[in-house]
């Protein structure tokens, strides 16, 4: 292993999430006239910077090697090298040139509808990220081009950074990409805005210890709810061999060609793919819809679900709460409708899980953009008839909601943080929505509040001052085995939300046909 390689052992909050590629598409205008080829050569440029800044954004991860002082099971590293300036410029960005016949307005107008392109035509990535050989690559884009715009498709693999880092390094990306003729022109490269403190993976160990004194929870450990913030209530058995194979693999991981920029040696394209989609249901098709709802009707449901008088005490509910629960409610009935059709009936009680960001509460100085992952699943459990039955008002579902998300505070983080430092093996942890697709379970990811309007590629290329028109996630392959969906971004034009909803064929006829989430969601189509 060459001595200027680069290793960064991952914190235990880096495990929450699986090992999938977050795979998201921004949609921004072109100016008319506009030479592709040089847009594209020019954040390629930018990225370029981008890893020059942040030289962790081009290495990969991969599961450490068992002879590392300090290693147990389970446990993964960031290796990357120093990104040299003059340099090869990234593999990581591929270009396309969209073959369709539908313009970006024409586009636009439907409202950037799901299914209209393969998912993996625009953004071909792995499935999940391979740790034990060459390693998974953090960072896949692809920018997509159709006469009138772009779909700029970007990925990181989830165990090395979570949504809001994400969307920091996309910011950086897109000022890089900003001042290429202004601020860097004639190659410079400006400092990163992100200190050495946002970038250090043992900082939340280091704040623990000085916040409780190295304690462990206070609360039961048994407990369900503080067990499934830390994804430890899945009962998930963890990596099979973790002394055999894993080992030998570690080791040979160790001896793998890397470029001189540190990265290994891609494939044809710089991707490493699986062999299978690894779906559980190859026989049957799952389905993406984006529905909308606009501000009129999300008041309308607020105003729903407060004719539910809160238990004393209890924390008012907030706009989140109210979304997630109809989405819940939608989403598990349409299921439900479809398994017993299926002769094959759901769990008796379900299972809600959403991420939160934990940054403020972990500490009162923890950086608000640490690159790590920072956030702990909030569960609710209800159930299944209870959550289904059009007796149950919906305020009720949002109250359960929000009791979850209330205790979440500094000393539930500590304690969930505890329980993940002390667990013998890393590879355990594991949220119940993963690889359980016929559970009642369901993650919602929810990040209406992310500020997409502090995305600036600038205006010298696009319209709209480079700032994407919205945000759509696209979860190909990885989709069939998982339980899950997101509510984007709320437009800060007109206060509407947009929700992005995954069910099989034979559960989406149930959720179009659902009286009450109609009343309120409108799909969008082509």
């Amino acid at each position: 292993m060459a001595s200027d390689e680069i290793h960064i052992v991952l914190s235990p909050l880096d495990y929450i999430p699986p090992r999938n590629y977050v795979r998201l598409l921004f949609p921004i205008p072109l100016n008319p006239g506009v030479d592709e080829k040089v847009v594209f050569d020019d954040l390629r440029e930018a990225l370029h910077k981008t890893f020059v800044q942040e030289p962790w954004v081009s290495g990969r991860v991969f599961r450490q090697s068992p002879d590392t002082p300090g290693w147990r099971p389970g446990q993964l590293e960031i290796r990357h090298r120093l990104y040299q300036p003059d340099g090869p410029r990234p593999y990581q960005l591929k270009y396309q040139r969209l073959d369709t016949d539908w313009t970006y307005a024409e586009l636009r107008d439907a409202g950037f509808p799901s299914g209209i392109f393969d998912e993996q035509l625009l953004l071909d990535a792995p499935r999940v990220g391979e740790v034990d050989l060459a390693g998974a690559q953090i960072f896949v884009g692809q920018a997509n081009f159709l006469e009138g715009g772009l779909l700029l498709g970007m990925t990181f693999v989830h165990a090395a950074t979570d949504a809001m880092a994400m969307l920091n390094i996309q910011k950086l990306w897109a000022e890089n990409f900003r001042e290429l003729h202004e601020r860097d022109a004639g190659g410079k490269i400006a400092p990163s805005r992100f200190t050495a403190t946002d970038n250090d993976r043992s900082l939340p160990e280091r704040l623990w210890q000085r916040e409780t004194g190295g304690r462990g929870p206070s609360r039961n450990p048994d407990d369900p709810w503080l067990k499934g913030l830390a994804c430890l209530d899945s009962d998930y058995p963890g990596d099979v061999d973790v002394t055999g194979a894993t080992q030998r693999a570690a080791a040979a991981a160790a001896k793998v060609n890397h470029t001189t920029n540190g990265d290994v040696k891609p494939t044809t394209n710089g991707i490493d793919k699986p062999t299978t989609n690894g779906s559980h249901h190859p026989s049957r098709t799952m389905l993406n819809r984006v529905m909308f709802l606009s501000s009129e009707d999300l008041s309308a449901l607020g105003k729903e679900c407060a004719l539910e008088p809160l238990p004393p005490g209890a924390s008012p509910l907030s706009i989140s709460d109210t979304i997630n629960a109809i989405f819940w409610r939608g989403v598990m009935r349409a299921r439900s409708a479809a398994a017993t059709a299926r002769s094959t009936p759901l769990d008796p009680i379900s299972v809600f899980e959403s991420p939160i960001n934990v940054r403020n509460a972990f500490a009162a100085d923890f950086p608000p953009d640490y690159l790590g992952n920072c956030f702990l699943l909030n569960t609710a459990r209800m159930p299944l008839a209870e959550l289904i039955a059009p007796s149950t008002p919906l305020g009720r579902i949002a109250q359960a909601l929000r009791q979850g998300a209330a205790g979440v505070d500094g000393g539930a983080v500590h304690d969930a943080y505890a329980l993940l430092r002390s667990t013998p093996d890393l590879s355990c942890v594991q949220g119940r929505f993963v690889e359980r697709p016929e559970s009642a379970d369901l993650l919602l990811s929810n990040v209406i509040a992310l500020p997409m309007s502090e995305i600036k590629f600038g205006g010298r290329y696009f319209g709209n001052g480079g700032t994407p028109h919205a945000l759509r996630v696209l979860h190909g392959p990885y989709a069939p085995d998982v339980r899950l969906g997101h509510v984007l971004p709320r437009n800060p034009k007109h206060g509407g939300v947009e929700l992005s909803v995954n069910l099989f064929e034979d559960e989406m006829v149930y959720l179009d046909a659902d009286e009450e989430f109609g009343r309120y969601l409108v799909t969008i189509e082509p």
